[in-house]
């Protein structure tokens, strides 16, 4: 190229003569040309150009260019011989060696500004690439975007486009923007928008869309024209922020701002700030007014606002404004104003400091409001209270005044009724009066709003007393400033704690009102005011028959004067009695009831009321006849059995030995009886029986006893003989003679006559050294003798007893030994569930003889009683039972297991025998329940009340009572309910029998259910086979004890047992 303009300018010179050029050397300047500017240009096309490089090429670049010029001069041909080479055109040597230097320049200027050129293009060309970049991070954000091309044909979305619209990437690209119209916006809105976008090449501003599923919404819309390099737009995109919650938010914001205006207006409160840096303030026309400033006149200005502040109280605010940007904290002041016509008004104001970001204070922003009012009415408190301090101290009610939910002053009651001294709470927070930050702020809210309404607040709430026990109160509050209840209110406390607890009682009493048990309420003067829905069903009486009426109408005759006269004084005396009474239901039906009265008294101590409640007891007598029938009568024969004789035998020997006469046992054993078996079978000989029993029945006393021991033997016992011992052996022999010749006289028995005899033996006794089973015994030797005479015939006991006597204090002597000696040990009977988990022991005296070897306590216990060694002998018994308590509560083994402690007749009735165990539980420190005390029936039955009060005593402290031998007494069932037991022990000697004896079988399955009524516990002791066990599991007992599970033995065996089990 400049090879070209470089002959092409020569021949545009206009010259006088003709110019040519030589072919040769113009070919040769083209190579030099090329050349040089192929080699310079090479250089500069490198990846880097440090300035050593740029100058080599530019100058090869100049030679290069130079060298073209000066010999393509040479190249010129003129008429006159080449210029180049006249004589006189020799070249300056110093003007071509400028040339070059000026190309070279020129050259590097060129290549400098390629350079730049270059540079600036791939910045250009990073810096899009940057874009590219960030556009693409962009397109996935979670700004809404969509792209377009020049005729709104949508190209691409994004995800956050998606979510927003509905619409899928599918549905969307090759549709336009139209399907997302709400409808909302004209055609004018469109074309307006769009010739902003043409005219300035983008449009931002708030538009409605509609999502696929219908749903209108607002966003915010930005279109940006994507134009080339020549100005024409290739692409439109659109980006859209979902403005819904925002606009939400403003339509709040106004509603919120409405409402706050019109709660200033309401409540007469005016705003104003105060510009801290211009020092302006700014009031509304309300605050103005309140100040008694003119809204038009007021510039700003501070003197004008200090003008308006009582002088008294400037101080006070410029100090509380000041404190307000020291301290951080809320302004809050009460001050006064005078207005214009000297009319002196109260204010309080309240305000927010706002800071810069610097920290500095910017301006106050609050408001305030007139209490004139308020104030007036406080003054009109105070003066009132101290007008009135004197009745306020006395009176009966605490009365507080309170401003802010604290103090300001409160009567003496109400400082004794919290409990403090006077003057203790006066600035104190009320939240000290309530037993809760609970109560405390539900007051706050419901109490203060209806303080502030006309009729005030009135309710009932739980309080607290300064020691931090909880009371119940009335509560009562009036506000003096509707407006602002908690700027003052007055409150009238009273404690009503009794009264609630009155309330309580009283629904306790309705709640027992309905319960099972028949109420009847009289007034003092015994007539009918109330009964309830069981003393209905009970009587028969309806609730409108019975009231009005005397308690006489259910009077059933059973019982005289004498008893209806000692109930009456017992509950005069004691303001109560409970009993055993038989009343009347209207049916003209006896029925028996376990009746309570009780006397209610007011505070002067006069009678107002009785109350009486009662339980139809007549299953229980049912019940009681039931078992009585069975475990004290013989089931063939009706006549008491050997338990029956043996009770009746032991009264009978106390009465002998208060009275001092004699009493006879005849032992009756009938002859032959054997054989009639045999012959006749066991029908017959059971018919033979029945009738023995009521030929016997015929021939004794309505007081005697006559009675069946089993087989064919009877015994009768007479009371009542003779103080003479020959004179009662003459009347026993009258009687047995009888006997004798009524059992001779012949028997119908199925069809034929039966002639039999029997032989008697008679004993005589008058007091119970002998016991019961000697007396028995010498009755059956004599019987003996009887039968040996020959038969049909009485004998008398030989009285030769004094080997017995000297036995019986040799063996009371020896029991003192073994108390001194420790010859007394306890060995344990294993009691099981019916898993055959160890539930516990029963505790069992041995006595280990040093010649006898190991003694039971059947054949030392009775004379221990007698004696009253039995005393020292239980103490013993139970310190060793606890101390053995103690150390199983030592062994994770053993300690769930209870022990059971026998606990005689005797040692039960001693006066302090409570207080000894108390001391002996103490002493060991055990666990009371784990310590269960066995009674047997006739112990609870001799002293009832004396029983009742002594076991309940123990039985607060936790000691457990088992019932044992139950069924074998015959008056214990009707106190039954009264004991404090836990349990009922079925006695071995109906277990012994239960597979055989129906009687047994019977009795048993009535003490489990009787029992389990009663919700009481039962276990059953001398359990020996499988078969027993599995009877009473069948049936319900699931507690054992016996042979079968294991024998009583010493301790260290019993544990290794457990440890077996």
């Amino acid at each position: 190229g400049i090879w070209s303009m470089h002959f092409v300018g020569m021949l545009a010179f206009s010259l006088p003569i003709p110019l040519g050029f030589d072919p040769a050397i113009t070919l040769l300047l083209l190579m030099i040309a090329i050349a040089s500017s192929v080699f310079a240009l090479w250089i500069v096309c490198q990846k880097t150009l440090p300035w050593p490089r740029l100058g080599l090429a530019s100058v090869l670049m100049g030679i290069g260019i130079a060298g073209m010029h000066y010999t393509g001069m040479a190249a010129a041909q003129f008429p006159l011989g080449s210029i180049c080479g006249a004589a006189n055109g020799v070249l300056n040597t110093g003007w071509v060696a400028l040339a070059i230097i000026i190309v070279t320049l020129a050259v590097m200027a060129v290549a400098l500004v390629i350079s730049v050129l270059d540079f600036r293009l791939e910045s250009r060309t990073r810096e899009f690439d940057a874009n590219l970049r960030i556009a693409a991070t962009a397109f996935d954000a979670q700004e809404s975007l969509m792209i377009t091309d020049a005729n709104g044909v949508i190209l691409r979305v994004n995800q956050a486009f998606v979510e927003s619209t509905g619409y899928t990437v599918e549905e969307a690209v090759g549709q336009t923007p139209r399907l997302l119209k709400s409808g909302r916006h004209n055609a004018d809105f469109y074309r307006k928008l769009w010739e902003t976008v043409r005219r300035t090449g983008t449009w931002q501003g708030e538009i409605w869309d509609k999502r696929k599923n219908g749903e209108i919404y607002p966003k915010l819309l930005t279109i940006s024209a994507v134009k080339r390099d020549d100005g024409v737009v290739t692409h439109y995109v659109g980006s859209h922020i979902d403005i819904t919650e925002r606009r939400q938010a403003e339509d709040a914001l106004i509603e919120s701002q409405a409402h706050l205006d019109l709660a200033l207006r309401s409540a007469d409160m005016g705003v104003w700030s105060s510009d801290l840096v211009a020092n302006k303030r700014y009031f509304d026309d309300q605050t103005c007014r309140l100040l008694g400033i003119d809204p038009a006149t007021f510039t700003g200005n501070a003197k004008e606002f200090f003008s308006a502040i009582h002088p008294e109280d400037l101080e006070m605010l410029k100090a509380a404004l000041a404190r307000s940007i020291e301290l951080h904290i809320p302004y809050a002041l009460e001050y006064r104003v005078i207005w214009p016509d000297g009319s002196l008004r109260y204010i309080s104001s309240r305000a927010r400091l706002e800071r810069k970001e610097d920290g500095q204070p910017l301006r106050f922003i609050g408001v305030l409001w007139d209490i004139t009012d308020r104030q007036q009415q406080e003054q009109q408190v105070h003066q009132l209270l101290a007008e009135n301090e004197a009745i306020l101290s006395n009176a009966l009610v605490g009365i507080v005044y309170l401003k802010h939910r604290r103090v300001v002053s409160c009567n003496r009651r109400f400082e004794e009724m919290f409990q403090y001294e006077p003057g203790e709470l006066i600035g104190k927070s009320s939240e000290l009066f309530y037993d809760s930050r609970e109560t405390f702020e539900h007051i706050g809210v419901v109490a203060y709003k209806e303080a502030a309404e006309n009729n005030g607040y009135t309710g009932e709430v739980s309080l607290r007393h300064k020691d931090g026990s909880v009371f119940w109160g009335t509560l009562s509050g009036k506000s003096l400033d509707s407006a602002h209840p908690h700027e003052g209110s007055i409150w009238i406390y009273s404690d009503i704690t009794e009264r609630k607890e009155a309330e309580a009682d009283l629904r306790i009493a309705a709640a027992a009102f309905n319960t099972t048990e028949s109420i009847m309420i009289t007034d003092a003067n015994l007539m009918i005011l109330k009964v309830n829905k069981a003393f209905t069903e009970t009587t028969g009486y309806s609730e409108e028959e019975a009231v009005g009426q005397s308690p006489r109408m259910i009077k059933s005759a059973v019982h005289d004067e004498a008893f209806y006269d000692a109930m009456w004084e017992s509950i005069h005396r004691t303001g109560s009695w409970a009993g055993e009474v038989w009343d009347r239901r209207k049916t003209g039906e006896l029925y028996p009831k376990w009746l309570t009265i009780t006397a209610i008294k007011g505070n002067d101590g006069i009678t107002t009321n009785y109350v009486s409640s009662h339980t139809d007891i007549s299953h229980w007598k049912e019940a009681q006849e039931k078992i009585q029938n069975l475990a004290f009568n013989d089931t063939l024969t009706g006549l008491p059995n050997r338990r029956l004789l043996t009770d009746r035998l032991q009264h009978a020997l106390a009465s002998s030995a208060r009275n001092g006469k004699e009493g006879a046992l005849l032992f009756i054993d009938l002859d032959h009886f054997k054989t009639i078996n045999d012959v006749h079978g066991h029908n017959t000989g059971d018919l033979l029986l029945q009738q023995v029993a009521q030929r016997l029945t015929s021939c004794v006393r309505e007081g005697d006893t006559a009675a069946r021991l089993g087989g064919d033997e009877f015994v009768v016992m007479l009371e009542g003989l003779s103080e003479q011992a020959i004179e009662a052996a003459e009347q026993a022999e009258v009687v047995g003679e009888k006997i004798l010749a009524t059992l001779s006289h012949p028997y119908e028995l199925d069809g034929f006559q039966f002639y039999g005899t029997a032989s008697i033996g008679i004993t005589l006794f008058t007091d119970h050294k002998e016991g019961i089973d000697a007396l028995l015994k010498q009755a059956d030797i004599a019987m003996y003798q009887a039968k040996n005479v020959g038969r049909n015939t009485l004998r008398f006991f030989d009285p030769q007893m004094q080997k017995t006597i000297n036995a019986r204090a040799a063996l009371e002597e020896e029991l003192r030994q073994a108390l001194e000696n420790q010859q007394f040990h306890l060995y344990y009977q294993i009691q099981l569930d019916r898993l055959h988990h160890p539930i516990g022991a029963e505790a069992l005296i041995r006595w280990v003889h040093p010649e006898r070897g190991l003694v039971f306590p059947m054949q030392f216990i009775s004379v221990a009683e007698e004696s009253g060694l039995i005393l020292p002998i239980g103490q013993w018994v139970l310190e060793t039972a606890c101390a053995q308590i103690k150390s199983w509560e030592r062994n994770e083994l053993t300690r769930e297991l209870t022990l059971s402690v026998n606990i005689s007749a005797r040692q039960f009735r001693q006066a302090d025998l409570v207080t000894q165990i108390q001391s002996v539980v103490q002493r060991h420190a055990i666990n009371p329940g784990r310590l269960k005390l066995e009674l047997t029936e006739s112990m609870m039955v001799e002293n009832v009340e004396d029983t009742i009060v002594a076991m309940s005593a123990l039985r607060k402290i936790g000691i457990r009572f088992s019932l044992d031998d139950f069924g074998t007494g015959y008056s214990s069932l009707q106190y039954l309910k009264r004991l404090p037991i836990d349990q009922i022990k079925i006695d071995q000697s109906f277990v012994q029998d239960i597979e055989t004896d129906s009687s047994d079988k019977a009795i048993v399955l009535t003490i489990i259910a009787m029992a389990q009524s009663l919700n009481l516990d039962v276990i059953a002791e001398g359990v020996e086979t499988e078969a027993q066990w599995q009877f009473l599991l069948a049936k319900g007992c699931i507690h054992y004890q016996g042979y079968l599970f294991g024998k009583p033995v010493p301790i260290e065996q019993f544990e290794e047992l457990l440890k077996q089990s």
